[in-house]
């Protein structure tokens, strides 16, 4: 539309282009700041002793900000979770478990960025008091280079 002034012409947008022209801008800049950014599941069946470690899953140059680690045990404990393919580092959580029926079920959670892994980490679970049954892994993956979009 456009607006007669003094010394000329003003352009100015009508409603409905400015809707039409903030819409697109916002819908560009979340779906760069998405772009590269993968939420990965991981779950399986432990080997019922006191300690596992779960199976390396994520590829050499990803950046993995870990957002929960759940396992299921056969009794009442403790769990511990190591950011280690052992129990020789110092653990990243110890979490009670909960009673859920005939389950005893451990939940660690983080909020962003406070379990950041790079490069093939593994995680170690142990229990002192139970066998591990299975357990479940999520996590928010970027290329190492993106680490920013965590």
């Amino acid at each position: 539309m456009r607006q007669e002034i003094r010394s000329g012409y003003l352009d100015v947008l009508t409603k409905s282009e400015l809707q039409e022209t903030m819409g697109h801008s916002v819908d560009g800049i979340v779906r760069d700041y998405l772009r590269g950014v993968d939420y990965l599941q991981f779950s399986g069946v432990a080997n019922g002793g006191n300690t596992f470690t779960i199976p390396n899953s994520s590829e050499s140059g990803y950046t993995w900000s870990v957002k929960l680690i759940s396992a299921q045990l056969s009794a009442a404990g403790e769990l511990s979770i190591y950011p280690a393919s052992s129990t020789n580092v110092a653990p990243i959580a110890t979490v009670p478990t909960y009673t859920n029926g005939t389950n005893y079920e451990a939940v660690a959670k983080w909020s962003s960025n406070q379990a950041v892994f790079k490069d093939g980490r593994q995680f170690t679970l142990y229990s002192s008091a139970a066998d591990i049954l299975n357990y479940l892994l999520i996590v928010e993956q970027v290329p190492t280079e993106m680490q920013g979009k965590l």
